[in-house]
């Protein structure tokens, strides 16, 4: 005899049998967080190949972060990593996807040739301050 499930553990179950990949697309999945400590000193290496030298210190960003973490207590900033390995636990597969601001999201694109492929699509609403515009394309 099978346990009777509740709505909640049937759906997750059934997300669990099913589901095999998600795509998550946001204009800042990597550019909000540094891979080190803000205090920790940058090492004088050159700027890499083909890149100008940055202008702009980034040693606050960790700060930033933690403002807004602050203010807004409702949103949960995680990690690329956090993310993919929050699915991962799952076995499913997660693609972290962060499309150019001049991207095109029309079916020949890059993003929806992605997203198509995908059991779930997550895409962050206001991608690059647009309001929604491109996400409801």
């Amino acid at each position: 005899m099978s346990k009777i499930l509740t709505l909640e553990e049937f759906s997750k179950k059934a997300v669990e049998d099913f589901v095999q990949t998600v795509v998550f697309v946001d204009d800042k999945i990597y550019s909000s967080f540094s891979p080190r400590p803000s205090n920790e000193k940058k090492k004088a290496s050159g700027s890499p190949k083909g890149r100008k030298p940055a202008t702009k210190s980034a040693d606050n960003t960790l700060d930033v972060s933690t403002e807004t973490i602050k203010k807004f207590d409702t949103d949960l900033v995680l990690s690329p990593h956090d993310i993919q390995i929050s699915f991962a636990k799952k076995s499913i597969v997660c693609s972290l996807h962060q499309p150019r601001k001049t991207d095109s999201v029309g079916i020949t694109s890059n993003t929806y040739k992605l997203c198509s492929a995908a059991d779930i699509v997550i895409v962050d609403w206001d991608l690059y301050g647009d309001a929604g515009v491109k996400p409801t394309l």
